[in-house]
């Protein structure tokens, strides 16, 4: 082979060679290309499924306004019933609303932590049969927008707007949104819908002092958040029927008459079967109550009248807003800090180091602490500084000097009107004896039936003050969680759970015109003078290589 021909001969190879290698590299870099589509429509896919059903969305809220809490979440865990939140509206429109899509979110988080709870939405234009499903299961007219939150045939509707803290802007004229409760309302909702045995409440229409309306009100509240049903019986003429498992009779300005007290006996004796509650409210605001003392002696109770005081110094660490309902206004009252004093009532508790307070209370004298089938269990006292101020020394001496034979009504009247807490005495804190208060107790009646034993229990709270709006709303305060917490071991409910609104807590900044001058030439100056620097000695070095 000459040279010419072996020449081309390599030439040739080469060229094969070269061209072997570029087609091997071509197609595996085809490959790398193929499978790098593949994986990312796959992460893709995987991503979708993930977020439809773990929407991974942070809330960067102080107070997490837009999550619900890690108690609500662990009893979503338990739900073991099917549950529906039926949004009765359009899905698309209702999400384009600013404010709605915050209620969206929060009810797929629901679903997201539940597989027993679906969302769904209605259109009660383009579905009215299935508008009508609900509809007829309601007592009351489900309209657009509303939300239906549904366990078989039991169903509560609330309002979409209801699930924010409305408060009026009186420059704009308008309601601004200052909070969300959707968490409060919809998990105490589903408490309600999937409960098949509610605990339900009778709360005696005995007139409170205008101060406690405030009281009356917000323990119905809390009690109804909690799963209880409850309903107002006038005990004037209506009886306390079986159907109730625990009655409310909270600080009564005027006596009960001994014909509404027996009901209330007969309502606990239950036929000898037993298994009813009582919670009876004391207050310093009451009038002279002689048929309701008795009673309550019969529990192995005695409500003082005067006011639990703290000493001086510990005064000053415990005071406390509570309100004034005939006002409406709040005022700074000193409180008595409460120790609980048993561990059976506080089982359940998620904190129990923070504070209970007691501010207005009376003192409870416990009777006995065993007497046949009774017996009785303190439940919270206060610090051993406490003292107590006879703020009705002259009222009790006008009863106890009035016979049963004596007394009329005007005598009554006239007692009543004495025992007010701005009645002066001649009192010196220096000298008063300084010990623990009782301020919460129960009384319990048992006996044993069959192979079981049967009990009914009477629980005391010394101070209407203590369920006040001011209290149990405060966060700083485990009033409403450790009253609850009570209520439910006495009733044998299952624990509940306390669910805070959210307020926003907006805050202002307020910046100075040297401020605003200076930070106008760090962006406009300093900042573009140090990025044209870095660039030019990056193009000088490259220069110079």
């Amino acid at each position: 082979m000459n040279s010419e021909n072996k020449t081309e001969s390599i030439a040739k190879g080469k060229a094969k060679k070269f061209d072997t290698k570029k087609l091997r590299y071509g197609t595996l870099a085809t490959a790398i290309t193929a499978v790098f589509i593949v994986v990312v429509v796959l992460i893709n896919v995987i991503v979708g499924i993930v977020m439809e059903r773990y929407p991974l969305k942070l809330d960067l809220t102080s107070n997490k306004i837009y999550e619900i809490s890690d108690r609500t979440i662990e009893y979503l865990k338990g739900v073991d019933r099917n549950v529906e939140l039926v949004v009765m509206s359009d899905e698309t429109h209702y999400k384009t609303n600013s404010d709605y899509k915050k209620a969206a979110e929060i009810l797929e988080k629901y679903a997201m932590y539940s597989d027993k709870i679906k969302v769904k939405y209605v259109d009660m234009k383009k579905n009215p049969d299935e508008y009508a499903k609900y509809n007829d299961k309601y007592s009351g007219e489900i309209q657009e927008n509303n939300i239906v939150i549904a366990c078989g045939d039991k169903i509560r509707v609330t309002a979409t707007d209801n699930l924010f803290i409305l408060e009026p802007n009186y420059a704009t004229q308008r309601y601004e949104v200052v909070g969300f409760q959707a968490e409060q309302i919809l998990t105490s909702a589903i408490m309600h819908v999937t409960n098949a045995n509610p605990k339900k409440v009778a709360f005696i229409n005995a007139e409170p002092h205008a101060i406690n309306l405030d009281s009356l009100g917000i323990l119905a509240r809390v009690m109804d958040s909690n799963g209880y049903e409850y309903e107002v019986v006038d005990l004037k003429t209506q009886d306390l029927t079986n159907e109730f498992n625990i009655v409310v009779l909270l600080a009564p300005k005027d006596d009960l008459t001994t014909t509404e007290v027996d009901k209330i006996r007969k309502f606990l004796d239950n036929d000898g079967y037993y298994s009813k509650n009582m919670l009876y409210v004391g207050d310093i605001y009451q009038g002279l109550t002689p048929n309701i003392d008795a009673f309550i002696e019969e529990w192995g109770f005695k409500l003082g009248r005067s006011t639990i005081v703290e000493a001086e110094d510990a005064q000053r660490q415990y005071v406390t807003l509570v309100s004034d309902a005939s006002i409406g206004q709040t005022y700074n009252v000193g409180a008595s800090l409460v120790n609980i004093a048993e561990d059976v009532y506080s089982k359940g508790l998620v904190n129990t180091n923070l504070p209970i307070v007691a501010p207005q209370a009376r003192p409870i004298e416990v009777l006995w602490e065993a007497n046949g089938q009774r017996t009785t269990t303190v439940l919270l006292n206060t610090t051993s500084s406490s003292y107590l101020y006879p703020y009705a020394q002259e009222a009790q001496k006008a009863k106890d000097s009035l016979t049963a034979d004596e007394t009329t009504e005007a005598d009554e009247e006239a007692a009543t009107e004495e025992t007010t807490v701005t009645e002066e005495v001649d009192f010196d804190p220096e000298t008063a004896e300084k010990k623990a208060q009782v301020v919460m107790a129960v009384g319990e009646k048992s006996k044993a039936l069959g192979d079981s034993r049967v009990a009914s229990k009477v629980m005391v709270l010394s101070s209407a003050s203590m369920l006040d709006y001011a209290v149990m709303e405060n966060k700083s305060y485990n009033n409403s969680e450790y009253i609850i917490n009570s209520l439910n071991v006495m009733t044998g409910k299952e624990s509940g759970i306390i669910v805070e609104s959210k307020e926003f807590n907006s805050q202002t900044i307020a910046i100075s015109e040297k401020q605003i001058k200076n930070l106008r030439n760090v962006v406009m100056v300093v900042i573009p003078s140090i990025v044209f620097a870095i660039g030019l000695f990056v193009y000088i070095r490259r220069r110079n290589r």
